[in-house]
């Protein structure tokens, strides 16, 4: 199951995100959707081009935690696997 979660702050950074998980069921939970939504932030925020570079970072939220460690609590909550599939950040200074 797929789940694309978006963000755009003041017309400046745009960002689509693509989560993957097994079940419609987890995508419906309210701690898979606030993750995908401090996701979207984080990578707005960041610098990160690839889901290997953002799973390194820091979690904005917590920078006790990674990006990877955010999303493993999260996946044991929920027992379910959930991955970064793609995501893309369009930011309107860099044209």
């Amino acid at each position: 199951m797929r789940y694309i979660e978006s963000y755009a702050h003041k017309s400046k950074v745009g960002v689509l995100l693509e989560l993957e998980t097994d079940t419609e069921l987890t995508t419906s939970r309210d701690e898979f959707r606030q993750l995908a939504r401090d996701l979207v932030l984080q990578i707005a925020a960041g610098k990160a081009k690839t889901p290997g570079e953002l799973i390194e970072q820091g979690f904005i939220k917590d920078s006790k935690q990674s990006v990877s460690g955010r999303i493993y609590v999260v996946s044991m909550l929920l027992n379910a696997p959930i991955r970064i599939t793609r995501f893309v950040r369009y930011d309107a200074d860099s044209t």
